[in-house]
């Protein structure tokens, strides 16, 4: 493998890649030798080359191998469209960065539901539509790296964003549900969840920061190393923003077991032994939820979880 470029003879196809994030992750890629399909769904306004196409001649002019794809993945026959593209073109698709989305933001007691709707369709389905396209190639070729884009509020939670954190969490389910699935053929699955100033992000403070710190580029070398060969895990998710990079995980509290003895436990001994229940000193983390079973209903711990929080998911390659 060629140190200076070690995506040679990779194909990645990145959605929402005509601006912001996803564009970062596009030039970064192609700069390290891969072959970059670009999807951006072609806007109404769009003038007579769309952003999808400016960044695939931008890479191209650089010397890079991209191509443009204006497939709508909120829909399944877009998502097939998009993996097409890239089989048609190239032969074969050894990545994905499902980075498209946008917000529609308003407190919950005053959003439309369509609003709801079309932000789920987007980041929650968009995502499954995608994963679905791609991973027959993967699988017959036993190689496969899937990243899948989301969000601090899908992970905590924000204020006047209840569709886009929805639809982020539920993108943390299925990525982790995924894995487990096909990490046996090769193919790992992992969340990032990135931060840069961007179109979508123009409202908040930190966009209107005039230092370089927050732009995408400071995040695109997460995305790079998930969807690369060095990636060994699967299941996981990867926190990148402004040159800082960490991980984030659900955990689980000790708990308790009440009452002692085996009569069913009452509302007064749930309400007395709260402060007990909600502690996570001793959180840990599982690889899927018949561990977490194991643990609630046996108090059977499976070894990886004896060790601490620091638990690689359960099929994930090694």
């Amino acid at each position: 493998m060629n140190a200076a470029r070690p995506f040679d003879g990779r194909v990645i196809a990145i959605t929402g890649a005509g601006n912001g994030l996803g564009k970062a992750y596009a030039e970064l890629l192609a700069g390290l030798g891969a072959k970059v399909v670009v999807n951006n769904r072609l806007r109404a306004d769009a003038g007579a080359v769309s952003s999808a196409q400016e960044a695939a001649q931008a890479i191209r002019a650089q010397g890079g191998e991209a191509v443009a794809d204006h497939s709508d993945i909120s829909t399944e026959a877009g998502a097939q469209a998009l993996a097409q593209c890239a089989l048609d073109t190239w032969g074969r698709i050894d990545g994905l960065i499902c980075n498209a989305g946008f917000t529609r933001d308003k407190t919950f007691m005053k959003m439309a539901m369509d609003d709801f709707r079309a932000v789920m369709e987007v980041h929650l389905m968009g995502t499954v539509y995608c994963c679905r396209a791609v991973l027959p190639a993967m699988v017959e070729q036993k190689f496969g790296r899937i990243v899948c884009c989301i969000s601090s509020a899908g992970l905590h939670g924000n204020f006047g964003q209840t569709n886009y954190a929805a639809a982020k969490a539920g993108v943390i389910g299925f990525m982790r549900s995924l894995n487990l699935e096909v990490s046996r053929h090769g193919v790992l699955a992992n969340a990032l969840a990135p931060f840069g100033a961007t179109r979508m992000t123009s409202g908040g403070s930190m966009s209107r920061d005039p230092s370089p710190r927050y732009e995408p580029d400071r995040a695109a070398p997460a995305a790079a190393y998930l969807v690369s060969g060095q990636c060994s895990f699967g299941g996981e998710i990867i926190t990148a923003a402004a040159g800082y990079f960490g991980s984030a995980a659900m955990m689980e509290g000790e708990g308790i077991r009440l009452p002692a003895t085996d009569a069913a436990p009452t509302l007064a001994d749930v309400a007395a032994q709260m402060d007990a229940i909600r502690k996570l000193d001793a959180a840990r983390q599982f690889g899927n939820a018949m561990q977490s079973a194991d643990w609630i209903l046996r108090g059977k711990l499976p070894p990886a979880a004896q060790a601490g929080p620091a638990v690689q998911a359960e099929g994930a390659a090694a």
